[in-house]
């Protein structure tokens, strides 16, 4: 990851990547929601039980590739590749912060 991202992002797609739910979630809040495949998830472990349900079906990569500020939303397009038909495919990550941690996550094409 060459991107200037948070420290929070960053340690989320590590995290994410290496199926390490501690560090991916290491800076979320302690309610936060994540939205993903039309399902959400709050608090560290709904999460981190979402996060492996889509790691065992997908066993994917992502990797981001660019950033944008939405508002106050900061916007991670990162390319994901997997075991799933379309693959590699660019999704949109829309993080939400509070306090300067991740607040929300809303993931989505």
């Amino acid at each position: 990851m060459s991107l200037n991202l948070p420290a929070e992002v960053k340690a989320y797609f590590e995290g994410k990547n290496t199926r390490d739910a501690e560090r991916a979630l290491s800076g979320f809040t302690a309610d936060a929601v994540v939205g993903d495949e039309s399902q959400k998830h709050k608090g560290h472990t709904e999460i981190a039980a979402g996060m492996a349900e889509t790691s065992a079906k997908y066993d994917e990569l992502s990797e981001p590739l660019e950033t944008r500020q939405e508002g106050e939303k900061l916007v991670v397009i990162a390319r994901v590749s997997g075991n799933f038909p379309g693959s590699p495919a660019d999704l949109t990550y829309r993080f939400g912060f509070s306090d300067g941690r991740i607040a929300t996550l809303e993931i989505g094409s």
